[in-house]
């Protein structure tokens, strides 16, 4: 873990909540730090292809977020995240999320699949 000396209340107060820090003696420890990539965009058709596909067939069947998240064993944010197209989803994700919606994975890749 790394230790930073930090001045300033609203600095600390936005550091402390968005990275993670732990008070240690007069320092903190960091506890977490999430960097997020930047978006490629031949990679964000893709995230938004499987985002409509899972979206769409989760609403034909008739599953709410919270349902399927729980067939597929993760958070509802999972899920959510993923519709939204803010999650960049793995490829056994796509498998996880085929199988909880009866579905082929290569279904979930389809573009245009409502065609």
């Amino acid at each position: 873990m790394m230790m930073i000396d930090l001045f300033g209340s609203l600095l600390l107060k936005f550091v402390y909540a968005n990275i993670g820090l732990v008070p240690y003696n007069d320092k903190f420890l960091i506890t977490r730090f999430v960097v997020m990539p930047t978006r490629n965009p031949r990679h964000q058709t893709a995230i938004e292809t499987i985002a409509e596909n899972v979206r769409s067939i989760r609403t034909e069947k008739g599953l709410t977020m919270v349902q399927l998240a729980e067939k597929c064993e993760v958070d509802y944010t999972t899920i959510s995240k993923i519709e939204r197209g803010i999650a960049n989803t793995t490829v056994s994700m796509v498998f996880i999320l085929a199988e909880a919606l009866e579905v082929s994975a290569s279904r979930l890749l389809e573009v245009n699949s409502k065609l």
